[in-house]
């Protein structure tokens, strides 16, 4: 799992040059671990594969993330919306009613 910071400001660089970002870096790094904590928690929680990908989509969209949606690859090649989470509620369900509109695109037509 790949987990991204902030792309940070020009300061940002002067400060590390410095030796100043040093706190910042340290509380992004703490940000991250405590992310990739709650979601193993989260998908550990609960046995049900759609359950446990709500729950990392709702963590998502509190650490890091706006919205989040999560597609997952069927047998057949398909792609099945497995969760959707966005941290408005009243724009969460808009956006799972447009989602419901068209559907996630297969494999085959992505590549």
């Amino acid at each position: 799992m790949t987990v991204y910071g902030r792309a940070g400001d020009a300061g940002d660089a002067d400060r590390a040059r410095r030796g100043r970002g040093s706190t910042g870096r340290s509380q992004a790094v703490a940000r991250r671990l405590a992310f990739v904590l709650a979601a193993g928690q989260s998908v550990a929680a609960s046995l049900d594969e759609d359950e446990a990908l709500d729950a990392f989509a709702r963590i998502a969209v509190t650490a890091m993330a706006d919205l989040c949606i999560i597609d997952l690859s069927e047998v057949d090649g398909r792609l099945r919306r497995a969760a959707v989470a966005h941290a408005d509620r009243d724009v969460e369900a808009s956006v799972r009613d447009a989602l419901r509109r068209w559907p996630p695109l297969s494999w085959e037509f992505l590549f």
